[in-house]
């Protein structure tokens, strides 16, 4: 998977699908400036995208010796991230924390929806669900 321009974008032909306009898909033979060259499909026989293009491209296999490309434009997800904030130790410990009570919360409940546990003394309760988010945290955390 890369992220680069296209620097040339040339029809190749056409081909019969079900997922075309009409029933037919036409291809390109894409070339991107960082040197991968390959197929692509699309449906209308102009391609939605052009030279000057930055795309994000994914190899999908090979067919008669040419790489075949799925080509999107890059967003924010798919995009490298240069200068990404790191999350803090400490926040990430917090998260955790969150997490882990609110998972053994829930399989409490469901421990006690399945007739696992027996209601009764709720202080008890407390203190084994608070003791299996902390195993739970500490398995997270190793």
């Amino acid at each position: 998977m890369g992220i680069s321009k296209i620097i040339n974008l040339v029809a190749d032909g056409s081909y019969s699908s079900q997922y075309g306009e009409n029933g037919v898909m036409h291809t390109s033979i894409v070339t991107f400036e960082d040197g991968a060259t390959g197929q692509v499909s699309h449906k209308k026989q102009t391609p939605p995208y052009a030279v000057g293009d930055e795309m994000q491209y994914t190899e999908k296999g090979e067919y008669n010796g040419l790489k075949k490309y799925k080509v999107e434009k890059p967003n924010d997800f798919n995009r490298p991230q240069t200068n990404a904030p790191v999350a803090s130790a400490s926040v990430s410990s917090s998260n955790n924390k969150s997490f882990a009570l609110s998972y053994a919360k829930d399989i409490y409940c469901a421990y006690i929806q399945a007739g696992k546990v027996i209601p009764g003394d709720q202080q008890n309760d407390v203190d084994n669900l608070i003791e299996y988010a902390r195993k739970l945290q500490q398995y997270m955390d190793s």
